[in-house]
């Protein structure tokens, strides 16, 4: 539902993108009536289950589609305020999960998770301001070509810090409690900052024309990396 409010919102803007214009509300193979139908559609089974499964989990539902929306109708047209609000809307998903089943979530995994997925979002932008470079203005965002060489730094920042965060979490008690040879975790400092070089890379020469985390699905290396990683992750249990 949050999606669609989003490209109903997008729509102007996602016809001037060479991927984005094929999207169905953009390419308007589903007009935005019926989008509006199938947003609310979706709206009311979500809540219904959620209802069902938890009342709190309901909560977190409701609070993610109003930030969601508000994302769409005004923060997206913030500089690097729409990067943390990206980051915002994982933790409210991480959140929720951890409220369904019943676990207390880390510190550690909810700051690793906003820097890296702030570092996402800032390879995400990167990438179109390649595909616009240009324009004079990324459409329907505050960003223009000038802001390249910020965006790279905060990106490669916030990247650099999450896998700190990793290597403290390695370090500490909670990882050695969880993980029989958690040592073995430490492999994952390379391979996630291999990734990231290479995903920051390709942005850079327009190799990436959206979304980094739909690239990443395609991606054979990556899906590769993946692989490895959920052996390391089950090696250290």
């Amino acid at each position: 539902c949050g999606y669609i409010i989003n490209d109903i919102f997008d729509k102007k803007n996602d016809q001037k993108h060479p991927e984005k214009k094929n999207r169905p509300i953009a390419s308007g193979k589903i007009s935005i009536k019926s989008s509006l139908y199938l947003g609310g559609f979706l709206f009311l089974i979500s809540i219904s289950l959620g209802i069902f499964l938890n009342t709190y989990f309901t909560l977190m539902l409701i609070l993610y589609l109003a930030f969601s929306i508000l994302y769409s109708f005004l923060l997206k047209k913030l500089m690097i305020i729409d990067l943390l609000v990206i980051s915002y809307l994982f933790l409210f998903r991480i959140i929720s999960g951890s409220i369904l089943i019943d676990v207390s979530t880390s510190i550690y995994l909810l700051l690793f998770s906003q820097l890296f997925f702030f570092s996402l979002a800032g390879i995400k932008r990167i990438a179109e301001i390649k595909v616009f470079e240009d324009n004079k203005k990324l459409p329907g965002r505050a960003y223009k070509k000038i802001n390249l060489n910020m965006l790279k730094i905060i990106t490669t920042i916030s990247f650099t810090l999450s896998v700190i965060t990793i290597i403290f979490y390695i370090a500490s008690n909670k990882a050695s409690n969880i993980y029989i040879n958690s040592n073995l975790l430490y492999l994952m400092c390379p391979i996630i900052s291999f990734w990231f070089l290479r995903m920051y890379n390709l942005a850079n020469k327009n190799k990436i024309h959206g979304d980094p985390i739909i690239f990443a699905i395609k991606d054979k290396i990556s899906l590769f990396i993946l692989i490895i990683s959920a052996i390391i992750i089950y090696l250290s249990v």
